[in-house]
């Protein structure tokens, strides 16, 4: 069975409240530690930092950067897994969403505060 989780790219109000700009769907692999998405998480965002324009202070923006880096990696799998090229967009299992589906575990929020790296909070749903 598959661990799903969301990852929430977030911005804080004017009235200091978190809030979800984007909303992106992971259906394995979601858990904590490293072999799960938090390790995935820490390696987008050192990747990320090294970039010359790394829009942390933008979480739509940084989003559209994960789904690219979270489907390679998920293209790259599978490449090694069936020894045979596959096509960029054969990527399965990433997805963008309005809500947390009632089935996810895991819930990460991912707090852009301005030009620093963000931090990531991991929240357990049951």
């Amino acid at each position: 069975m598959s661990t799903r989780a969301t990852i929430h790219f977030q911005y804080q109000s004017r009235e200091h409240e978190w809030v979800s700009e984007a909303i992106v769907y992971r259906h394995g692999d979601g858990y904590p530690g490293p072999d799960g998405l938090e390790s995935d998480l820490s390696a987008f965002l050192n990747t990320v930092a090294k970039l010359d324009d790394t829009r942390f202070n933008d979480p739509a923006y940084l989003a559209a950067k994960w789904v690219v880096f979270d489907a390679a990696r998920y293209v790259k799998m599978m490449m090694r897994l069936r020894k045979e090229k596959q096509h960029i967009l054969s990527f399965l299992s990433i997805g963008i969403v309005r809500e947390d589906p009632a089935d996810i575990e895991y819930r990460y929020l991912v707090r852009c505060m301005g030009d620093i790296r963000p931090l990531v909070v991991i929240e357990t749903v049951c």
